[in-house]
């Protein structure tokens, strides 16, 4: 079988099956502080796709809320489809004869020029009676939409379209008053990850790798 010599290639617009790859050439990593001015305070922009909340509520009452400090914050500067997962379990919670604590994940989307509320994207339900409450964790990587599909069923969301996300965890007691301490945990991960500074060829690698790629955060 003919194999052109390196550097000619059949198909101008792809890989050549047999072609040969040119030897690798590693640089040493160097980091940029003016190409990413987040490494100075030591948290990459990325560290907030994944994160872990604990939301304590002392409630009073009944329906009382509590809402979480901002869960997750993505500003990608690009468009992309995101997979998500939500969790949560309950690290105390109220004796009733009959309770149920509730937690809401609330998102905030945005693209191009425009941004919109979801609240109570997803929802979880811990209801039981007396004690002990339950400690399994509830987890989920769909949600569900406002409206059903052809008046049956519901529209089940799997993927998010956005350049900008902001997550916040809410905790509300519905039933009996007293402490409530949740565990919340939101996941996200594009379905492309791909920065137009990796094609920046004959640029210096801190330029090129601005956001520690290298190091696999």
């Amino acid at each position: 079988m003919y194999r052109p010599p390196f550097g000619r290639r059949e198909d101008p617009h792809g890989q050549v099956d047999g072609d040969e790859a040119p030897p690798a050439n590693f640089e040493q990593f160097q980091r940029a502080s003016a190409g990413a001015p987040w490494l100075a305070t030591g948290i990459p922009p990325w560290q907030l796709w994944g994160n872990i909340e604990v939301i304590t509520g002392n409630f009073g009452g009944v329906n009382n809320r509590t809402s979480g400090k901002q869960l997750n914050k993505i500003a990608y500067k690009r468009p992309d489809s995101w997979h998500f997962f939500f969790t949560a379990r309950l690290i105390d919670a109220p004796v009733a004869v009959n309770n149920t604590i509730q937690i809401s994940f609330d998102l905030i989307l945005g693209a191009g020029r425009a941004s919109v509320p979801i609240p109570a994207f997803v929802l979880f339900d811990f209801t039981y009676a007396g004690a002990p409450f339950p400690t399994f964790t509830k987890f989920a990587s769909q949600g569900v939409g406002s409206d059903p599909i052809g008046g049956t069923g519901q529209s089940i969301v799997a993927e998010i379209p956005a350049s900008d996300i902001q997550v916040q965890a809410n905790v509300t007691n519905f039933f009996g008053p007293g402490p409530a301490i949740v565990e919340v945990g939101g996941f996200w991960a594009p379905k492309n990850h791909i920065r137009p500074d990796w094609f920046l060829e004959g640029q210096p690698k801190e330029t090129m790798f601005a956001g520690s790629e290298t190091e696999g955060r």
